[in-house]
């Protein structure tokens, strides 16, 4: 038991030497050729360091792919040039893990021994040679800078091999720009990346009312109000149930940049509608007249009131506007949109059970 907890301690003690924040300020930033050996395929790219943010341009034929990673959120981004699409992983995933060297070796690292094997240099860096293993076995073996505090070097023997080195280390600035995802890019956010969100307000993923599931949607009034963004539907699911046919207890909209996560519930809780309207304002959508109403109020409707179809919008006076979804009773109910003299929306409400004129 104490062998162990000694070789676990060890084990943190090196990630956090080779993969830790205290970095010498003197080189947080450095650029350098990237070379992989993956199936006796060589891939070639530049890597951009900055802190705790790094970023690896790969080109494989015609494609040419940017992984940013940030180790602070524990989330890495890949972008496909050629689509202009962006894709957000956690580092710990099993997609980054497949993807990113440096981040497959930190988790190797985390789960099994390691040991230091002595020191080379490695294209002019002083480096510690750290090996990891499970039992008798070498899972991977990276030669660390003492001076930049990242690897220069690594093999990975575990599944899937490769080799990874790191040539032409030029000791320079890097801009913060490299970590942005492109404008115009469409950017998607993982299933877990949403779970997390809900955590952090209240939602827990199990219950004993069921598990969370998460589905995609969309529809053209809401691609026409709100292009790039994301939305998803979330149901509980109990154990042998299916979703299938079941309304969804919530929604969410993901803005184009993957930054904003907005959860929206039933259209008359103050917490759905204070998110629609940071969701709206956060668009920068203007009114002008009552076609901007019209356009704007179909995507509202289908959001709060799961797919209602559209009925009409009425002038409540100048700055305001009541949006009505269609119904099979004498009474409709709808919002209530407040905008300002120059044009942006101010407030949100619901209104409901009014009689049919």
């Amino acid at each position: 038991m104490r062998t162990k907890f000694i070789e676990s301690f060890i084990a943190a003690l090196t990630l956090l030497m080779i993969f830790g924040c205290h970095r010498n300020p003197a080189i947080e930033n450095f650029t350098a050729d990237i070379i992989q050996e993956v199936n006796n395929q060589r891939i070639e790219g530049k890597m951009f360091v900055k802190g705790n943010e790094y970023r690896m341009d790969i080109k494989e034929g015609e494609d040419e792919t940017s992984i940013l990673v940030n180790r602070k959120r524990g989330k890495q981004t890949v972008i496909i040039h050629s689509r202009k699409v962006a894709y957000e992983h956690l580092n710990t995933s099993s997609k980054s893990l497949s993807e990113n060297p440096f981040e497959y070796f930190n988790s190797l690292l985390e789960k099994n021994s390691s040991r230091k094997k002595g020191s080379e240099v490695i294209n002019g860096y002083e480096c510690r040679k750290i090996e990891v293993y499970e039992k008798n076995k070498n899972l991977a073996t990276a030669w660390v800078s003492n001076t930049l505090n990242w690897p220069i070097k690594i093999e990975i023997e575990a599944e899937p091999q490769k080799d990874v080195i790191l040539e032409k280390i030029k000791e320079e600035p890097v801009e913060e720009n490299l970590f942005q995802v492109p404008e115009g890019y469409k950017f998607y956010l993982d299933k877990t990346t949403i779970l997390e969100k809900l955590e952090e307000n209240g939602i827990k993923y199990k219950t004993k009312e069921g598990t969370i599931e998460i589905k995609v949607f969309g529809a053209t009034v809401l691609s026409k109000c709100f292009p790039g963004w994301s939305f998803f539907l979330i149901f509980r699911e109990k154990e042998g149930e299916s979703t299938s046919g079941k309304a969804p207890k919530m929604q969410t909209a993901v803005s184009k940049d993957g930054k904003n996560i907005y959860i929206l519930y039933r259209p008359e809780t103050d917490t759905s509608l204070n998110n629609g309207l940071k969701m709206i304002q956060y668009q920068n959508i203007k009114i002008n007249d009552e076609q901007d109403v019209r356009k704007l109020g179909k995507a509202l409707l289908f959001l709060f009131f799961r797919g209602s179809k559209f009925e009409d919008v009425e002038s409540l006076g100048k700055n305001e506007w009541a949006i009505y979804k269609k119904s099979a009773s004498e009474y409709l109910d709808g919002l209530i949109l407040e905008v300002n003299d120059s044009g942006e929306i101010a407030e949100l409400k619901y209104k409901s059970k009014i009689k049919k004129q």
